[in-house]
This record gives C-alpha cells, sequence and structure tokens, in this order.
C-alpha cells in the first residue's frame, strides 16, 4: 500500500456535496442539496477543526451530518472511502453501520405494534415456540419489550461469533446454544436480544429480517441507499470500504469483511449520511413521516417517543459526558448535561458509525467512518463537538488535548518501530506434521467448519468466513490474533494410527470445541 503522503491533512479538507432526504411527507420525497457547515453560524467553524485530526488520528474517511427541526442542517465529508486514498467520500457514500442496525429492527417492531400486528408485552414464546433458556420459566416470560431493551441480559459467545464473525449459524445451532446461554438476570447490552428480534421479525412477516426491514421502515421513509445486504453494500460504486492502518501507515483492507452471511438483526446494515439523517428526521418527528395506507398515526406517534423513552434502567449510569442511564426500545437513553439525550453508537473492524439525538432541541447527528482502532476517539471529538454546539452546553473542552495526548505516542512508537502484523500463514517450520497431514476441512456440529487451507508449503486458517489470524504458533499450538478470539489457542493434532486428525478451539468460557477432519 502506497504511505500517507505529506499532503494527507490538506487532501482531507475536501468537503462534498449530498443529496438531502426532505421528509416532509411520504412517500414523497425531494433531494436537493443539503446546506453545508458553512452556512451555519453555530458550526462553521468546525470543518477546519476536524480536517486535520484525520491525519493525526489515522482515519481515512468520515462523513458527518446534523439535522434540526425536521430538515438537514449542515453535511460534511472528509477523506476517502478506499485504500489508495483516490475516491472521495461523498454524502451518499454508504457506510457499514455495524450495532446502529438494532435501532432500525426496534423501529420496524414500532410499526408492527402501531398497525396491530404485534404487541410488545406478548411473550417471546408467542412468536417462537423453540425460544428457551437454562431457566425455562424464565422463557416463558421474556417479552418483546424486554429484548427491545435489553432487560435480560442474555449472552452467548458462541451465537456472537457464529452470526458475526463466521457466517455459520443455522436455526438448531442457535437454539442449542440459547439453551445453554448465560443470563445476567439484569439489564445488561447483547447482540443476542437483537438476533431474537431478528427470528420474531421473520416468523411475524414471513420474509428475511432485511426484507421485512425494508418493506416496514426503509421504503416507506424513501431510505434508498440505506440497505441490510453487504452484497449491495459492496457491490455499490460508491461504499466505503472497511479499513486499517498497516505498518508503513498507510490504509489496506480489513481482513474481516461482512458478507450476506455475516450480517444480522444485531449489526448487519450499511447506509449512507444523507439516509441516516433522513431516518433520524422520521424519529425525532414521532414517526408521522410515514403516510402508508392503513397506519395509525397517533400510535405510530406514541411508539416512537416509547422508543427513546427509559424502558430499562442500568444498575449505575455510564459515562461522564454523554451519560447513558438505559434502554428505551432500541436506543440507548440518558442525559447530555441538562438535556435528554438518546444515541447509538456501532463499531466493527474497518468502520465507526454514531447516531444521537436531542430531543428538546429537535436536533440530531449522525457520524460515520471506514476505520476502527483509533477513529472512535476521533467520533468521539466530532460528537462532543456538536452536541455542545446544538444544546448549549461546553462540557469536556480539554476532550481533545487529551486525545492527542494518548494518540502522538502511539503515532510516533508506529514510526520507530513498525507494527508486526500478526499472520494468517502457518509455515512448514511451525507445523508438527507435514502439511497433507493437516490440511483439509474440519467440522464440529455446533462451531462450524475449520478450514486449513494448503499454501505454498504451508496452512492458512480459517474458521467459516473468518481468516484465523495468529500472534504465535508453537508445538502445534496456535496463539490467535483477532477478535473475537484473540488470545485463545488453537491446538492442531495430526492424525495418528490411522485416527482423525483433530483441531482444539480453546474458548474462556464455553470449553473446548473439538474440529474433526472429514
Amino acid at each position: 500500500m502506497p504511505p500517507i503522503p505529506h499532503s494527507f491533512n490538506s487532501t482531507l479538507r475536501h468537503v462534498a456535496g449530498t443529496v438531502l432526504i426532505i421528509l416532509a411527507a411520504f412517500p414523497l420525497c425531494v433531494r436537493a442539496a443539503p446546506p453545508s457547515f458553512a452556512e451555519s453560524a453555530e458550526l462553521r467553524d468546525l470543518p477546519e477543526r476536524w480536517a486535520p485530526l484525520l491525519g493525526e488520528f489515522l482515519v481515512p474517511g468520515v462523513a458527518v451530518g446534523v439535522i434540526k427541526d425536521g430538515k438537514v442542517h449542515a453535511v460534511a465529508t472528509f477523506g476517502h472511502r478506499d485504500a489508495a486514498l483516490s475516491r472521495p467520500v461523498t454524502s451518499e457514500t454508504m457506510f457499514y453501520i455495524a450495532s446502529v442496525t438494532k435501532t432500525y429492527v426496534a423501529s420496524a417492531f414500532a410499526v408492527l405494534a402501531a398497525d396491530g400486528r404485534i404487541r410488545l408485552d406478548d411473550p417471546v414464546r408467542k412468536y417462537l415456540p423453540r425460544f428457551t433458556l437454562p431457566d425455562a420459566a424464565l422463557a416463558e416470560r421474556v417479552t418483546l419489550r424486554q429484548l427491545l431493551s435489553h432487560e435480560p441480559g442474555i449472552s452467548a459467545f458462541p451465537i456472537v461469533l457464529l452470526d458475526a464473525y463466521t457466517g455459520e449459524i443455522d436455526d438448531d445451532r442457535y437454539y442449542q446454544w440459547l439453551a445453554k446461554a448465560q443470563v445476567a438476570g439484569r439489564v445488561s447490552y447483547s447482540n443476542v436480544h437483537y438476533t431474537l428480534l431478528g427470528r420474531v421479525l421473520e416468523a411475524v412477516t414471513g420474509k428475511p429480517w432485511g426484507a421485512a426491514l425494508d418493506e416496514l421502515v426503509l421504503k416507506p421513509a424513501g431510505l434508498n441507499r440505506t440497505t441490510a445486504s453487504a452484497s449491495r453494500l459492496y457491490a455499490d460504486t460508491d461504499h466505503a470500504s472497511p479499513l486499517r492502518v498497516t505498518p508503513a501507515l498507510a490504509f489496506e483492507a480489513t481482513p474481516q469483511r461482512k458478507t450476506d452471511a455475516t450480517m444480522h438483526a444485531a449489526g448487519g446494515m450499511g447506509a449512507s449520511i444523507s439516509d441516516a439523517l433522513g431516518y433520524l428526521a422520521w424519529h425525532l418527528g414521532d414517526g408521522h413521516l410515514d403516510g402508508r395506507p392503513g397506519g395509525k398515526p397517533a400510535r405510530r406517534a406514541e411508539l416512537v417517543r416509547e422508543m427513546r423513552t427509559q424502558q430499562a434502567a442500568l444498575e449505575k449510569p455510564r459515562g461522564s459526558i454523554r451519560v447513558t442511564t438505559g434502554f428505551g426500545l432500541g436506543w440507548q437513553v440518558g442525559s447530555f448535561g441538562k438535556h435528554p439525550f438518546v444515541a447509538h453508537s456501532g463499531g466493527y473492524p474497518g468502520a465507526v458509525a454514531y447516531y444521537a439525538m436531542l430531543p428538546s432541541k429537535r436536533a440530531g447527528i449522525v457520524i460515520l467512518m471506514n476505520a476502527g482502532q483509533s477513529a472512535g476517539a476521533l467520533a468521539d471529538v466530532i460528537a462532543i463537538d456538536l452536541l455542545n454546539r446544538l444544546s448549549g452546553e461546553s462540557l469536556a473542552p480539554e476532550l481533545l488535548t487529551n486525545y492527542r495526548q494518548r494518540m502522538r505516542p502511539e503515532v510516533q512508537k508506529l514510526k520507530a518501530e513498525p507494527m508486526v502484523r500478526p499472520d494468517n500463514r502457518l509455515t512448514t517450520a511451525q507445523l508438527t506434521a507435514p502439511v497433507a497431514a493437516l490440511a483439509g476441512e474440519y467440522v464440529n456440529p455446533l462451531w462450524g467448519t475449520l478450514r486449513l487451507t494448503a499454501d505454498q508449503d504451508g496452512l492458512r486458517l480459517r474458521l467459516g468466513q473468518l481468516p484465523l489470524n495468529f500472534t504465535s504458533a508453537e508445538a502445534g499450538v496456535v496463539k490467535l490474533a483477532d477478535e473475537p478470539l484473540s488470545g485463545q489457542a488453537l491446538t492442531l493434532v495430526p492424525g495418528m494410527e490411522g485416527g482423525k486428525a483433530r483441531a482444539t478451539l480453546a474458548t474462556r468460557e464455553w470449553g473446548d470445541a473439538v474440529f474433526e477432519r472429514r
């Protein structure tokens, strides 16, 4: 990859025009050029403050937008959407938005409830007869509302691994792992709540969850640059590639990249900044913007307000600037200074997304990035800047200074001692047996398929669709490098005396997963 040019910061000052979805009356929508930050007296200086920070925080591309009083107030785009830094981010660039997907799923439930197709206080078992937990009595009582507000605290690492990373989930595996799930018995954020809701959505509508979202939320709102399809997202000519920093301080594609198999109802959508702002307009308008025949506007408005009203409280508030006290339906709720505050973030290798609203100010913000690592720090700076200006607060004025102090030594270290990239290829010197004795497909009924593929006198490792990078390999024990398996060990044992070769993945809380070669 080419190194970041000396003029990198200056190229990041590119501020593109955008296309606005004006959601004043649905289903009619008009696309027009929106105001830029330069046209906003309260925000016009911010792009100049942010543009140099992309270089400092090693972020390739960013889209930022603000909505006020039902209209787009300002949009700015910075940097690039590709590793070669040749394609600028535009207002129509689609970014992967990760866990912000949960709010869209919750919105679909609000529409279904408003139309009388479900009740939010219905038990989950009404729609999913196979729903079970280690506590069978609890499984009988859990409701849709409780899942939407993360009240039960149901977690199961194998479900997340198979759903979000390897793509090898199916109903049998899902429900077998669910029967072994950990249940906190208190409010606790979890992907499992929303992968369950995705299955409910499919049961109610008879469609895949993404197609149901399209019908219930996206099409009525005119959001045609939003999708639950990775194929559509990454085939689009204007998409942001998920990127990471190389040892040479350039950018390259992340080894993990979403596919249709790993797009799920807890984190499986892409959106442009223009569409994301249109989505917030729907929320800030209390759902009145959907004029589908047969809809119930009053009930819709009530439910959309419920989405941003606390349904389940955390044991203790989290955060000191943006304070989260609990969950509404899909959204995290709390306060920013003296103002009610609603938000959701999303992150995955090569992606950061952040949506937030100040309902009392009828204002919202969206930040989209095609980087992970230190990109979250830049998203924090941009978010606090915007929320301060929109609310009239002056919280955390030292935030940027603090982040810079943390970041500069890291960048200097990278320049002086380039990072060692975890490997994905076991060499013959690292193997305890010939390549042919280990290469092949290994299967575990609950964990899926592990592939050891011969490659230039070595082996490459993949669990389903997840490449397995590693930091060390010695005596047949491979130490895995990347999330969600970072630090865990994979042991390879060749077949002896006619026995089958096997591989054992030692998981921290779920025991050893033994894979046998076919």
